[in-house]
């Protein structure tokens, strides 16, 4: 397994009432492991079952359609550069490489993100861990985590960083990881998946939501920090 850190520096808000703001370091924890397996304490956020994306064939589509398992507080977007595919299509060269676990497996989805494409996840209670299938590493790939502080700051990893750094990122087709992230001290709101190649290749979703504690914690936190603003916004207008 292969762990790395990374960390942003962030302006966040505290909890209590207090002048002023501090400075808080978002940090984005990152393992991988070969194969797919939802790590323990995960749950099942789709495994990009489709509509759309058929075989080869011909019967039907082999792109497209509306993915039917997102769970439920879980939403999934993608742009007209962003589509389901049928494993069992296997190879289009150019284009799209089943993760290996997927390749000529009929019915086992995964979702393509070509050149200048995107796709998100949204929680809507964040997450405090993700992990995904990931399949034929590449360079020009990056991951976007947006974060559920106060500012809402953000952290993208490019290219060997979103999974760890190694192995390196030549879009071996045979090479398949479970990549996993864990965040702290903020949860992660939404998670964008880009490329500026064809492409990024993945599957199935899992993760791990705040604890209702904590989640309340951080509501009230959302509410103090919005009566500070108001509150010096009267000073400010009163001055």
């Amino acid at each position: 397994m292969k762990i790395k850190l990374f960390a942003v520096a962030a302006t966040a808000v505290g909890f209590l009432a207090m002048a002023g703001s501090a400075s808080a370091v978002e940090v984005v924890s990152v393992s991988a492991v070969a194969g797919d397996t939802i790590p323990t304490g995960e749950h099942l956020i789709t495994d990009f079952n489709s509509t759309g994306g058929a075989d080869i064939s011909g019967v039907g589509s082999q792109q497209g359609g509306t993915i039917t398992d997102l769970a439920a507080g879980f939403h999934f977007t993608q742009d007209a550069n962003a589509y389901t595919r049928d494993g069992v299509a296997g190879l289009d060269p150019g284009v799209s490489a089943p993760p290996p676990l997927d390749n000529g497996v009929a019915g086992a989805f995964y979702e393509t993100v070509l050149n200048n494409g995107s796709a998100t996840l949204t929680s809507d209670l964040g997450l405090e861990q993700f992990s995904f299938y990931m399949g034929s590493p590449d360079d020009y790939n990056h991951v976007t985590f947006t974060f559920t502080g106060i500012d809402g700051s953000s952290q993208t990893l490019n290219g060997v960083d979103i999974w760890g750094g190694s192995p390196p990122g030549d879009g071996n087709q045979s090479e398949g990881f479970t990549v996993t992230y864990t965040f702290t001290p903020d949860a992660v709101r939404s998670i964008q998946f880009t490329s500026t190649g064809n492409s990024f290749e993945f599957d199935r979703f899992a993760g791990i939501v705040p604890e209702p504690a904590s989640w309340a914690l951080m509501l009230t936190g959302f509410g103090l920090a919005g009566g500070m603003l108001r509150a010096k916004r009267r000073k400010a207008a009163l001055a």
